[in-house]
């Protein structure tokens, strides 16, 4: 018993009052262990500068664990954000330091690339050169099957390439070989119309070669082609912008054109780019970014070099279409879809298309234009007299003329037939362009509506009068015409002929007879006056008529009698 109390009071002792640390704790963490104990300090070195430099690694070293897991973390975000490229793939590890490579990588590696070079210069043979120089359009003058046959080859030296790039990604000449080959495939492609291959294959090229604006261009163009313009415009402005980021001079951020240091290759290429910029943005109907890049065209191209004169005339021509009513795309393409119609002499489409335009437009100018086009559509076209008469009076009446008088009878009467001639050769002089083509338009409608009247329902002298009477008061370049008709229909009342007749006769307006209207025209004058009993101006019309009858004889003209429309058809 006494043994057994001896031998606890032994262990209490021993075992838990020492000092000595236990087995497999940590002695910096007991009292009384210095650095020292634990730092090995190093060969040449001071033992305090060791000591005083060891602390401040100890607090230097958590801030780098940190900095490295943040970069370990940024390197797992990328290769997630770029998984499934291989290419960024392939370009990764090329950035990485060469590794020693296992033989039969190299040789893998060797032979892959061998295959590759044998497929591409199969491609080069069957185009008789190298594909990558040749643009889309010089491609398509090959046939069509030889152009599948080379691109099959080029997606098998694509493959070889990216495969040998596998075994050894610091293989430049692989690499390089596989630029070419993106390249090659992407101008194939798009000359095939294969736009979606053409796409994948410019976009590898650009993930390898950033700098190559042309083919950013070229990437747009495919998109445009595919009908994804907003994609197209996002890449014509990514080409530009790598086009002038390696300009020597930025150019001016307020919009003025600068040279930037360009080559001239270069700032051709630049005005191209702003140029597939103007059409993908009038595509998307964009009307105020699209007239800015237009006019940013137009300041770009430079009047000494001939080959911008196609843009400018391109930027200027644009502008103008598309400030037709204001800026409105829509409406300028409705005015095109239009005119296409009567192109093509759809007339009932031209004339729904107008319903559809009208109500879009708001100048004054844009509407007057499509008004007057209708009304020549139903009148000569559709055969809607009354619509279109009634547009035209509509028209002469917002074009700001004023017809002097109602009552042409009085208005001869009051003015004489040269003082009337001369009022009608005033106002036409005062009347616009634009008008006076109106006014012609009209009194043409009036002449040949008339003149079916009067035809059609078997001689109805007294519509026709009205219409004859109405062209006469307008002035119009076939103003003598509609007289030298109302003369004629009123050939029974001789005073009549002579009010007509000698007001056509004015030089201001005898230039609307022909010459058959003149001999007729001189004949009723000439009877008229005799039943007037005015021997002298019977005799001066007898020897008018004479002397015209006695020049060179003219083929008879259907058109130069009162019933037949001498107008100019739209």
């Amino acid at each position: 018993m006494v043994f057994l109390l001896l031998a606890i009071l032994g262990w209490l002792i021993f075992g838990c009052g020492s000092g000595r640390p236990r087995r497999g704790s940590k002695a910096e963490s007991e009292p009384g262990i210095s650095i020292l104990d634990t730092l090995k300090v190093p060969t040449g070195v001071d033992t305090l500068v060791a000591v005083s430099a060891a602390l401040a690694a100890n607090r230097v070293m958590v801030g780098a664990v940190e900095e490295s897991l943040a970069t370990d973390l940024y390197q797992r975000g990328l290769e997630q954000s770029t998984q499934g490229k291989p290419v960024w793939d392939l370009l990764r590890q090329g950035m990485n330091s060469p590794e020693e490579l296992p033989p039969e990588d190299t040789l893998k590696n060797i032979e892959l690339f061998n295959q590759g070079v044998d497929q591409a210069e199969r491609a080069d043979k069957v185009l008789k050169g190298h594909p990558s120089r040749l643009t889309p359009a010089e491609l398509r003058q090959y046939p069509e099957a030889l152009r599948h046959r080379a691109a099959q080859y080029y997606e098998q030296a694509r493959d070889l390439f990216e495969r040998a790039l596998k075994y050894n990604p610091w293989d430049l000449y692989a690499r390089g070989e596989l630029i070419n080959t993106y390249m090659a495939l992407g101008d194939l492609q798009l000359s095939l119309e294969n736009y979606d291959e053409a796409i994948a294959a410019i976009e590898n090229f650009l993930e390898l070669d950033a700098s190559r604006y042309d083919y950013r261009a070229l990437l747009g163009d495919a998109h445009a082609a595919r009908g994804d313009t907003l994609q197209a415009l996002i890449e014509y402005r990514r080409a530009e912008d790598a086009l002038l980021a390696w300009a020597p001079t930025p150019l001016d951020p307020a919009g003025d054109v600068a040279r930037a240091g360009l080559d001239p290759q270069e700032y051709q290429d630049w005005i191209g780019i702003i140029y597939r910029q103007c059409t993908a943005e009038l595509a998307l109907e964009q009307s105020a970014s699209a007239l800015a890049e237009l006019h940013r065209l137009l300041a770009a191209s430079r009047p000494e070099y001939p080959s911008d004169s196609a843009f400018a005339r391109y930027a200027s021509n644009t502008i103008d279409w598309l400030m037709w009513d204001g800026g409105d795309i829509r409406a300028a393409r409705l005015r095109n879809q239009v005119y296409e119609a009567g192109n093509q002499e759809n007339w009932a489409e031209a004339r729904r298309l107008v319903s559809q335009l009208l109500p879009r437009l708001d100048r004054r100018e844009a509407r007057f234009e499509i008004e007057k086009y209708a009304a020549s559509v139903d009148f000569y076209r559709l055969a809607l007299p009354d619509s279109a008469l009634q547009r035209m009076r509509r028209l002469v009446n917002e074009s700001g003329f004023a017809e002097m008088d109602a009552d042409l009878d009085s208005l001869i009467e009051l003015h004489g037939p040269e003082g009337f001639a001369e009022k009608m050769a005033w106002q036409r002089a005062q009347a616009g362009e634009e008008v006076r083509e109106l006014l012609d338009l009209y009194g043409d409608m009036c002449v040949t509506y008339a003149n079916e009247v009067f035809e059609a329902r078997l001689g109805d002298r007294k519509t026709a009068y009205i219409y004859y009477f109405q062209a006469a008061l307008i002035p119009w370049d076939g103003q003598a015409y509609a007289l030298f008709c109302l003369a004629d229909l009123a050939r029974n009342q001789a005073d009549r002929v002579v009010l007509y007749g000698e007001s056509a006769l004015r030089p201001e307006l005898i230039s609307g007879l022909k010459v058959d209207n003149l001999r007729n025209l001189y004949t009723l004058l000439l009877n008229a006056y005799r039943r007037l009993n005015d021997r002298p101006h019977a005799q001066y019309y007898l020897n008018q008529l004479t002397a015209l009858q006695q020049r060179a004889p003219e083929q008879p003209n259907p058109e130069d009698n009162p019933q037949t429309n001498q107008g100019n058809e739209p």
